[in-house]
């Protein structure tokens, strides 16, 4: 599993560093760090991320952005790369999406399961998503002196799915890849019970929210990734086909991101 980097403010900031490999080696810490977005960091952890991090990947939104700028620490280089094209209700999290999902969503609390499995399996076959992965991986492709860390809004959807696919690339075994995307949960009950709140007190107009709509929007639900994965089988006739296919991401580059970032395990 990836390891929960203590900070003041930031729950669900972690590195992947350590997680074992099908065969017996294991990623470098201190190499890859995925993440919430860094609007409420605080100056101690701004401090520390710039002990830890070089270079800073945001894949949110430019609404996403503009209501919550990224805090950045001096001498870390920002970039924008957005993994979806437009606003995506239930996976962007600007503020008049979230209200408009929420509503739509809160009459028929069980669809909303259904809506978010249809994003993710949606998410392989987007060509703008899958360019902007391609061009994160050859970012992860060149030297950094110092970690590279990715986030979207909370670092479920957008950073989580990136995880994974750099976790299986690596060699990390598919259920350790689904285990790790699920204990998001785990690192966001804080950060979900105050969204809770914030959402409550701005739909007073839809009345009570449902809780099965909130979980569903706001979980990190096994049912998602693995429907990703099934996407993935089905259009490209697996995971390789998947690297070939729709990422052009080569045999040398694979072997390359190991060489970069796997070490024999101790």
């Amino acid at each position: 599993m990836s390891r929960l980097l203590e900070f003041e403010t930031l729950n669900n900031t972690r590195d992947l560093g350590g997680m074992k490999t099908s065969d017996h080696r294991v990623i470098k810490k201190g190499k890859l760090i995925r993440s919430g977005q860094l609007a409420q960091a605080s100056d101690p952890d701004l401090e520390q991320l710039g002990r830890m991090v070089s270079l800073v990947l945001d894949f949110r939104s430019a609404s996403e952005i503009e209501e919550k700028r990224d805090r950045i620490p001096e001498g870390v280089e920002y970039r924008n790369l957005p993994v979806l094209e437009s606003i995506v209700e239930g996976i962007s999290r600007d503020k008049k999406s979230e209200m408009e999902f929420l509503d739509k969503m809160n009459k028929k609390p069980d669809e909303t399961r259904d809506y978010m499995i249809r994003m993710y399996r949606g998410l392989s076959r987007n060509e703008f998503a899958v360019s902007q992965v391609r061009t994160f991986l050859d970012i992860i492709l060149e030297e950094h002196p110092k970690a590279v860390l990715w986030h979207c809004s909370a670092g479920k959807d957008r950073a989580g799915v990136v995880a994974a696919l750099l976790e299986e690339i690596l060699g990390v075994p598919r259920e350790t890849v689904i285990q790790d995307y699920i204990a998001t949960n785990d690192y966001l009950v804080k950060d979900v019970q105050s969204l809770k709140k914030i959402i409550r007190s701005q739909v007073d107009s839809m009345g009570e929210i449902d809780e099965r709509a909130l979980y569903n929007f706001l979980g990190a639900n096994r049912e998602y990734i693995e429907a990703f994965y099934d996407e993935i089988d089905q259009t490209y006739h697996g995971f390789q086909g998947f690297l070939r296919d729709a990422l052009h991401l080569t045999e040398e580059e694979q072997n390359r991101l190991k060489e970069m970032y796997l070490q024999e395990d101790e």
